[in-house]
C-alpha cells in the first residue's frame, strides 16, 4: 500500500525593492545558510564586502537608498546614513540576513583650496567633534580647532574625520608669499613704482587717504 507523506509549506512575503513585493509559497529550508561574514559598517560612498560560505546565492538590499549590494559579489556601497538589511538568499525561505550600518560623511570642508606661506586661515566642517589632520606638515599644519598655517610652498591634504572613521578631505595649495621691491618712501603728489616677482597678484592700499596703488 502507498504511504502518504506531507510537506509543510510556508507563505513568504518579500518586500525588498528589487523583488517588487514578490509573494510565493516556499517549502521549509532544509539547510539554512550560515551567517554572512564581513564588516557590517561602512561610510557613505565607501564599500565593504560580505561573504557567505553557502555559495550560489543572491545578495539583496532592503533599501537601495541607504546601501546597494552587488547581487553576485556581496559588495555593499553606502549611499546615505542609516541601517539596511542585506539578505543572502539561496532559495525561497533559505536566507541569511545581516544588518549593515551606513555612517554619513561630514559636510564639505569650508575655507578654500589655497593658502599663503607664512599666514594662517580658518577651516570649518560640521558636525562638530571631528579631528583635523594634514597629510604634509612640511607644507601646512592644522590645529584641533581648524586653524591652518602655511609653512612652505607646496600641497597638502586636509582631513576632517568623525568618530565613525568617516572623513572629508580637501587638497590645499600653499603659495609662496610674494615679496615687494621698490622704494617705501614717496612724496605727496609724487609716485613710485613697486614690483613683485610673483605675477598675477592684485595691488591694494591699506589707506587710500594716504596713498593709492594701481
Amino acid at each position: 500500500a502507498a504511504t502518504a507523506t506531507t510537506t509543510a509549506w510556508t507563505y513568504l512575503i518579500d518586500t525588498t525593492p528589487e523583488l517588487n513585493t514578490i509573494m510565493e509559497w516556499a517549502p521549509p529550508c532544509p539547510t539554512p545558510p550560515p551567517a554572512s561574514t564581513g564588516t557590517f559598517t561602512v561610510c557613505q560612498g565607501a564599500t565593504t564586502t560580505l561573504s557567505n560560505a553557502a555559495g550560489g546565492g543572491t545578495w539583496i538590499s532592503s533599501s537601495v537608498s541607504v546601501a546597494t549590494v552587488g547581487s553576485s559579489t556581496g559588495v555593499v556601497t553606502g549611499v546615505a546614513g542609516g541601517v539596511v538589511n542585506i539578505t543572502y538568499k539561496v532559495s525561497p525561505g533559505c536566507i541569511a540576513v545581516s544588518a549593515v550600518t551606513v555612517s554619513p560623511l561630514p559636510d564639505t570642508i569650508a575655507g578654500g583650496a589655497n593658502a599663503c606661506e607664512g599666514s594662517t586661515k580658518i577651516y570649518t566642517c560640521s558636525p562638530m567633534g571631528g579631528t583635523w589632520s594634514s597629510s604634509n606638515t612640511a607644507t601646512g599644519t592644522i590645529s584641533t580647532s581648524g586653524t591652518f598655517g602655511g609653512v612652505a610652498s607646496g600641497t597638502t591634504t586636509l582631513s576632517y574625520t568623525l568618530a565613525s572613521g568617516c572623513a572629508r578631505t580637501l587638497d590645499v595649495t600653499i603659495n609662496s608669499a610674494p615679496t615687494i621691491s621698490g622704494s617705501n618712501i614717496a612724496c605727496i603728489g609724487d609716485s613710485t613704482v613697486l614690483t613683485s616677482a610673483v605675477p598675477g597678484g592684485t595691488w591694494s592700499s591699506s589707506n587710500i587717504t594716504k596713498a593709492t596703488v594701481d
